[in-house]
């Protein structure tokens, strides 16, 4: 009798050793693992979080594909660079066959060259620097890209504003306002036929405080239009500052401003004149999934939805229908399927291009007595 149990024992322990070198996503067939590396804390907490609420609520709505489970590994970047490759290894080695993340483009970077590696593909919400899916054939998005925000800025600066004149202040330690500002600038020269029409490029650093001298520097100016495309936590000084000097002026922001967080930093000071591109707004798109969206997050949240929420929403939707269509939950078809989307999204229809990136709609929004209003928005055919 010893010697069979003996034997049963050794029988499970070479089960046991066998099981730990089988993938987890194999072990738990009845389970689709999806990893959200994000933000949860440190400096870009506030897009993590937005765009974690989310991930959730579409989760809530649909929370199975091919018949199994959805299951988050939910892993926090610390707002660093280090550990978000940490993060974004952690989520594959638990069984993540897709990532969806991080809402900050240096982070989506760090993320996909691990993800690369193993051949996991991404989806991102909130990245928009042309460099995220650059080289990168795992790497996809549900927002536009910053060539096309910067365009679409300067096109509204002229066309809408009737901007003769501009300034740019921007923080040059990250690479998304640089992006912007770049992109704008070039459009801005292109449609003005006058580079002399940009009157200054003034400089400010992530985590500043006191924007007075930059800002004094450009009343004396006297530009149509300021252009800050920069962190919310930023803008929302810089308007108030600005306002206190004295400017009228209108400012124009990008979609990092598009969080209810600014409106407590900038006070009085946002309640006019002031402008920016974003994803969505309630009026924006009229389709029944941003319909829903805006229900299901008001029910949840009790809150306005806010940008990020709405290109997480999207992103979620974009890897499901793609697993979906995929019929598996093979890395490499996930992949396939990704590069073949054309749905109807929350943000307006969204097409995949031979790059990852979503050819979609910007919206402009802009604050009048106090309420956040759309303005306009732009279509990608617009651009020539």
């Amino acid at each position: 009798m010893s010697k069979k149990i003996n034997l049963i024992l050794t029988l499970l322990v070479i089960v046991g050793m066998l099981a730990a070198f089988i993938p987890a996503s194999a072990q738990d067939s009845d389970v689709i693992k999806i990893g959200i590396v994000d933000s949860m804390t440190g400096g870009h907490a506030a897009y993590g979080l937005a765009s974690l609420d989310g991930y959730k609520l579409a989760h809530k709505y649909r929370d199975t594909a091919l018949g199994k489970k959805i299951e988050f590994i939910i892993v926090d970047t610390k707002s660093d660079k280090a550990e978000t490759a940490l993060a974004t290894s952690r989520a594959i080695a638990d069984g993540a066959v897709a990532l969806l993340g991080t809402a900050s483009s240096g982070f989506t970077i760090a993320m996909n060259e691990v993800a690369a590696e193993k051949g996991i593909p991404t989806v991102t919400n909130f990245s928009t620097s042309p460099l995220v899916t650059q080289g990168n054939d795992i790497a996809f998005r549900s927002c536009f890209i910053d060539p096309y925000q910067g365009w679409a800025l300067a096109k509204f600066a002229i066309e809408n504003l009737g901007a003769k004149t501009s300034v740019l202040l921007v923080d040059i330690s990250t690479d998304y306002p640089v992006g912007v500002a770049n992109y704008f600038r070039e459009t801005w020269n292109e449609m003005t036929g006058d580079s002399k029409t940009l009157l200054g490029y003034y400089s400010i650093m992530l985590g500043d405080r006191d924007f007075t001298a930059q800002l004094t520097a450009i009343k004396q100016l006297n530009p149509d239009v300021v252009v800050v495309p920069d962190d919310y936590a930023e803008v929302g000084l810089i308007l108030k500052q600005a306002r206190e000097l004295g400017m009228t002026m209108p400012f124009l922001g990008g979609d990092a401003v598009d969080l209810p967080e600014i409106e407590g930093i900038a006070g009085d000071a946002i309640k006019n004149d002031f402008y920016f591109s974003t994803h969505w707004h309630p009026d924006a798109f009229q389709n029944e999934a941003s319909k829903a969206f805006g229900d299901y997050y008001r029910k949840e949240y009790n809150r306005e939805p806010d940008a990020a929420a709405a290109t997480a929403w999207d992103a979620y939707n974009m890897l499901i229908d793609a697993i979906e269509r995929a019929g598996s939950t093979d890395p490499t078809a996930i992949k396939e399927a990704l590069y073949k989307t054309d749905m109807e999204g929350v943000t307006g229809h969204i097409k995949i291009d031979e790059n990852g990136d979503a050819i979609k709609p910007v919206t402009i929004l802009g604050y009048k007595d106090g309420v956040k209003k759309i303005i306009a928005i732009i279509q990608p055919e617009e651009k020539k």
